[in-house]
């Protein structure tokens, strides 16, 4: 099952979840889009109160904080990218917080190919993929995790001058983040297309111009569209597990959040050697854009046809 998303954040809420669980809901994965944190505090108890397991993806949120806790240790799990387009990298592969004692010894097995090392290497006790990290990856993510704190910090520093910068623009939307550290994967914003005058995609192209690199490809569809769900192409032809269970292909126009979200958002790259000149040259082109728009737009609404 999916469930709806804010529309300004792109996270998961406690009230879209709520609308999706059934009697057969056993676990929730919640992702911490771009390094912003999910409201926590109202997942967390709608989940507890119904026993169902949490997953936090937080492959894009290192060291993200909601109301002082870290992401990645709300949930039973707590899973993280190590993939080298993300804060820290050891090359690619990832980690995985283990929260909760009941599903350590499980997460510990699936990761090992199954094996039960307790008794011998010739006990498989289920079906489980090989998850091993090289010693040179561990010793590599290792080190980078020394300089997580600070990397992060780099990161937040930047954005936040970009967001203060950016505020008194009202064309421009920004989400809140007061109960919230962001981990600032890309740095997004929206634009109020009715007040520019021009779609989202037309602002991103004139953003170009003016030498800021953004992208409206991600996300530009949500996951149930690709042909991976939508054709149920999984194991040859087999369609498992989709054949092995009911499942009804979604529809994006279920999505309202979605939908407003990937129409306006803008993500612009983002890393800890984004400096103050860079800060000051995305604002100057975001702000040239919006004038021109809004300029453009005024004068074409003061044109007014004269009879002949």
């Amino acid at each position: 099952m999916f469930a709806d998303v804010d529309p300004v954040t792109g996270n998961l809420t406690a009230e879209t979840i709520a609308k999706t669980i059934t009697p057969k809901t056993k676990a929730v994965i919640v992702v911490h889009l771009f390094g912003r944190p999910a409201k926590m505090d109202s997942i967390c108890k709608l989940l507890s109160e119904r026993g169902i397991a949490l997953i936090e993806d937080c492959a894009q949120a290192h060291y993200a904080e909601y109301k002082g806790q870290k992401v990645g240790t709300f949930g039973d799990f707590g899973c993280f990218s190590l993939q080298s387009s993300k804060q820290i990298t050891c090359g690619d592969g990832g980690m995985t917080l283990v929260n909760t004692e009941k599903y350590s010894e499980r997460a510990s097995l699936f990761a090992d190919k199954g094996f039960d090392r307790k008794r011998s290497l010739s006990t498989i006790l289920f079906l489980a993929p090989n998850y091993w990290m090289t010693e040179l990856q561990a010793a590599v993510g290792r080190c980078q995790l020394r300089r997580l704190p600070g990397l992060i910090r780099s990161r937040q520093q930047s954005a936040e001058q970009l967001r203060q910068a950016l505020q008194d623009i009202p064309q421009i939307i920004l989400p809140e983040d007061t109960d919230a550290k962001n981990a600032w994967w890309r740095f997004t914003f929206g634009v109020d297309e009715r007040a520019i005058g021009v779609s989202t995609m037309d602002f991103v192209e004139a953003l170009k111009v003016e030498g800021v690199k953004t992208s409206k490809e991600f996300p530009a569809r949500p996951l149930f569209a690709h042909d991976l769900i939508s054709k149920q192409q999984t194991y040859g032809t087999s369609r498992f597990p989709f054949s092995k269970v009911f499942y009804e292909q979604p529809m994006l126009d279920n999505f309202p959040g979605f939908k407003e979200f990937a129409g306006r958002m803008i993500p612009i790259g983002w890393s800890s050697q984004v400096k103050p000149r860079h800060v000051d040259s995305i604002d100057a082109a975001i702000r040239k854009v919006v004038q021109a728009l809004v300029s453009s737009r005024s004068k074409s609404s003061a044109a007014v046809p004269v009879a002949g």
